[in-house]
């Protein structure tokens, strides 16, 4: 129930979004930088990201938004018969580690642009070997 309200709340109003401008939300949430696993559906592992970044994330129990387009994309690879995908700006690598679960022939080459992301490990990097997902790669695409 209280997982419900949260996803309601958050479409309707996105509370965060009002929050981020007040200088005291900053401030707090500048301190909430962790990494945290999360369950999202369609990916076979738990997902590891900020806690401070993808606090509705953590809120709504792993209820991401774009759950319509992941499908949409999975179906589309299927039909199209992919078997690889590039994941360029990877970020928590939701469609990559989607794309990946969704078969263990499918083969995903991810790059992170952004080096505090890569650096850090609070994202696709932690949750990439954690995943044991032999078929997924990642690199460092940071200058």
């Amino acid at each position: 129930m209280l997982t419900k309200l949260a996803l309601e709340i958050r479409e309707r109003y996105h509370p965060l979004f009002h929050l981020r401008k007040l200088a005291l939300f900053r401030w707090a949430i500048g301190r909430l930088h962790f990494p945290i696993a999360i369950r999202i559906d369609g990916i076979s592992h738990p997902v590891c990201v900020d806690f401070a970044r993808n606090l509705s994330w953590v809120l709504s129990n792993g209820q991401v938004p774009e759950s319509q387009e992941r499908a949409n994309f999975l179906r589309l690879t299927e039909l199209a018969g992919s078997k690889s995908m590039y994941d360029v700006g990877a970020n928590v690598g939701l469609y990559a580690f989607t794309f990946a679960s969704a078969s263990a022939a499918r083969r995903v080459l991810m790059f992170e642009p952004d080096k505090s992301l890569y650096i850090s490990g609070l994202s696709v990097l932690r949750t990439w070997r954690a995943s044991r997902i032999t078929t997924a790669t990642i690199t460092n695409a940071a200058k």
